[in-house]
């Protein structure tokens, strides 16, 4: 019974360590998104948010196994955007490298912030070129690609440049499809359609490759890689290092450990053998035995003093024996009284 109402029942269930993570992670969402949707109770929710004058949808699927595994989310509708698959899956940078001490709530608000300031585009954005000498009707440059190659992007009809004529510079390609590529490869915003288009015809070449290869950040991912990879070799060697010392540790701790099993097992003996000292030298134990031999003691007294009423012996031998055991009587009635006194005074002291 709970007397200020303040605890847990008794009955309620306690939360694993898995569960109190997830649902710390649902609390997380709750806390951060008042819009939030529930679908179905801790596995399915949505998050409505506005980009312009279009509303989105997050669509969050959270598995048996969440937070271990990262969440499923979905952009409904499916908008055209560089975090978003050709299925509406979204894939953020932090979402990739979602483990279970990530901040659920605070992911989504930065993934509804990456759409706001860089709407998805919808269908209805995309719109045929302009009837320009040379240039294709369709939302796409007018230049065939090869098999297996990556399909021209779409450019937004509101964008300047849109107008695509044969020799004409890509000025403007949809933001953020384009983005990445623009500052990771900024020479590609140079090139013209032909350009392009013999990059392209020519990939099986080394002309490609060495393009790729040349980049800054192929060059600085490179960089990073040959210092984690020196980093990852000098923690090896240290712990190789440290390998004799460790096992000499561990070959101590073994050692103690057995010592201690042994001290335990004299240890264990002494205990035993001092329970019995006690419990024979018991103070109550003691006085049961001094009032046991004194009235034997007595016993014997009376016998002897039957003897003599039975003329049995003379009167030197019977106040030799008589006075004996009445000394022997009393002394230990003394004790007896003694013990009592004591063992009165030590129960009281406990009280």
């Amino acid at each position: 019974m709970w007397l200020f109402g303040g605890g847990k029942k008794p009955d309620e269930p306690q939360l694993t360590p898995h569960q109190a993570q997830r649902q710390k992670q649902i609390d997380s969402i709750r806390q951060q998104h008042s819009k939030l949707i529930e679908v179905v109770r801790d596995e399915s929710y949505k998050i409505p948010f506005n980009v312009g004058a279009q509303t989105f949808f997050l669509d969050i699927k959270l598995s048996s196994i969440f937070p271990r595994d990262p969440p499923s989310l979905k952009l409904t509708p499916r908008g055209t955007h560089a975090w978003v698959d050709s299925s509406g899956n979204i894939n953020s940078p932090k979402l990739t490298t979602f483990n279970m001490h990530s901040d659920l709530g605070k992911i989504l608000t930065e993934i509804i912030e990456e759409f706001q300031r860089n709407p998805p585009l919808m269908p209805r954005d995309f719109t045929p070129a302009e009837s320009t000498p040379g240039a294709s009707s369709s939302v796409y440059p007018s230049f065939n690609l090869p098999a297996g190659s990556v399909p021209p992007i779409p450019i937004r009809s509101d964008s300047p440049g849109t107008t695509f004529a044969p020799g004409n510079r890509i000025k403007s390609i949809a933001q953020p499809l384009w983005s990445s590529v623009s500052d990771n490869f900024p020479e590609v915003n140079t090139m013209s359609n032909d350009e392009l288009q013999a990059l392209l015809d020519n990939s099986e070449d080394q002309a490609l490759v060495d393009k790729i290869t040349s980049a800054p950040v192929i060059a600085s991912l490179r960089d990073e890689v040959k210092r984690l990879t020196e980093l990852n070799h000098s923690i090896a060697t240290e712990n190789l290092a440290r390998k004799p010392f460790l096992e000499q540790k561990k070959a101590a701790v073994l050692d103690k450990y057995s010592t201690a099993g042994e001290k335990r097992k004299e240890f264990d003996d002494l205990q035993r053998e001092l329970e019995g000292l006690m419990r024979r030298h018991d103070p109550a134990v003691i006085q049961q035995k001094v009032r046991q031999a004194g009235a034997e003691a007595e016993a014997e007294s009376e016998a002897i003093a039957d003897d003599f009423v039975a003329g049995k012996m003379d009167v030197d031998s019977f106040l030799s024996k008589f006075l004996e055991k009445r000394k022997t009587v009393n002394l230990r009635k003394a004790t007896d009284d003694v013990f009592g006194r004591q063992l009165s005074r030590t129960s009281a002291s406990y009280f």
